[in-house]
């Protein structure tokens, strides 16, 4: 029996199975970013390391023209993605940083929250992102910055609370919120202490 917890805005908590049948690929992508954040390369860290165009200092904004925002930059991360691909799975990230429980939305920190960006060709992203104008929006997008907003700080209390992640809902997507160790230099930035970010993989099957 899968058991709800009601939450505000439409969120929900899964607390019993069945879990979304796509979980083990995120999980196995989430792996590999977590390899990401610990071999950060020149000028992309955080966000940059998952997702292009760089968004180092400043908000990520997506190329719209681009199917994807994110290169496979292995075996692993190919194979993983073209296995999600072949599931019809939509998949966008958001990469979240400790300030998020320093600040309110409305400040629009940066470094508090980014994304998200598009992991497989198809996503529909949404039609705004912070410091950006407004974009023609694509059919039931993933949810915008400021919608996963509450989403992503309570990830972050959760992993300074030791979890190690959990599943919930917002519309209808499926969430897996997961905890990253970052590498000191991102808290250069962030000032977390210890270096612990946190990543929304927020993802569905297409409809046929």
């Amino acid at each position: 029996m899968r058991l709800l917890l009601f939450l505000p805005a439409g969120l929900l908590l899964f607390a019993g199975n069945p879990k979304p049948p796509d979980l083990p690929l995120i999980d196995r992508l989430h792996e590999q970013i977590q390899l990401r954040f610990q071999n950060p390369l020149p000028d992309t860290l955080g966000m940059s390391r998952v997702a292009v165009p760089l968004s180092m200092g400043k908000h990520f904004r997506p190329n719209y023209q681009s199917p994807t925002d994110f290169v496979p930059e292995n075996a692993v991360e190919r194979q993983t993605v073209a296995k999600l691909a072949a599931n019809r799975v939509q998949l966008g990230v958001y990469v979240v940083g400790a300030e998020i429980l320093k600040v309110p939305a409305e400040l629009r920190s940066y470094r508090a929250l980014k994304g998200p960006a598009a992991i497989t060709a198809g996503t529909p992203r949404p039609a705004w992102y912070p410091g950006s104008a407004k974009v023609t929006a694509f059919p039931d997008p993933l949810p915008d910055w400021q919608q996963i907003y509450p989403v992503a700080r309570r990830a972050m209390a959760a992993f300074h609370d030791g979890s190690a992640g959990f599943e919930t809902t917002l519309g209808n997507w499926d969430i897996a919120a997961r905890p990253v160790a970052a590498e000191k230099r991102c808290a250069v930035c962030h000032g977390a202490e210890p270096h612990l970010g946190g990543v929304l993989y927020t993802f569905r099957r297409a409809r046929q």
